[in-house]
């Protein structure tokens, strides 16, 4: 009998690591995603600039291609000495992004902001791929 006590003991002990472990892992996990979306490179030289959208909204719609060609020339490059992030996030695609567009406030779409130096800028301009790249020229 006490033989099976102390593998019992034994077993029980083994997968509360095992619990705790995979509880661990699951934590860190999402932590670094959480982190990763919120600022890409967590370097506080970076920009990061960011449409939330829908895409059900008219105004998104016609955005959305000007955006993208701002992202495509600007992503992950160097203005003055600091690396621009330039992200598209559609409100409505997952749970992270809710939340994302949450913290932002986003109460209308397209919104466009910018987050430096942890100053946050909202973009009210023109939506023309040439403006958005003044806009980002301005900030940084």
């Amino acid at each position: 009998m006490n033989k099976y006590v102390k593998m019992f003991n034994k077993n029980k002990f083994r997968n509360c690591l095992i619990l705790l472990l995979v509880l661990f892992l699951i934590y860190k996990c999402f932590l670094v995603t959480k982190e990763g979306f919120q600022s890409s490179s967590g370097n506080s030289k970076d920009c990061v600039i960011r449409m939330f959208y829908v895409d059900w909204c008219g105004h998104c719609k016609k955005t959305k291609p000007q955006f993208k060609a701002f992202m495509d020339q600007n992503n992950n490059t160097k203005v003055n000495g600091t690396t621009v992030v330039v992200e598209m996030v559609d409100c409505e695609k997952n749970d992270a992004n809710k939340q994302l567009a949450k913290k932002y406030n986003v109460n209308g779409y397209p919104t466009i902001t910018a987050v430096r130096n942890g100053k946050e800028y909202i973009y009210n301009g023109p939506r023309e791929t040439k403006d958005f790249t003044n806009w980002m020229k301005s900030i940084v």
